[in-house]
């Protein structure tokens, strides 16, 4: 059976990314997307260094989660 990670709830992605689940550490970062972007603009556009520099400190806070937790 096929997970749909899209359907999923955040609780459930965490539960799965504490599991070792890539797909729903992918899935996370994808629903983060937007509160990435608009937590990274500078003078009313993206500025995609800032944007990289939150989703790699997000990947680390995630990963260190999940370390934490094995």
């Amino acid at each position: 059976m096929r997970v749909d990670y899209a359907k999923l709830d955040i609780k459930t992605l965490f539960q799965l990314v504490n599991e070792k689940d890539p797909q729903a550490l992918a899935e996370l970062l994808v629903r983060f997307e937007p509160l990435i972007k608009s937590k990274s603009k500078y003078n009313g556009h993206v500025d995609e260094d800032i944007a990289q520099d939150i989703r790699e400190t997000l990947f680390r806070a995630l990963k260190k989660k999940i370390l934490e937790n094995a």
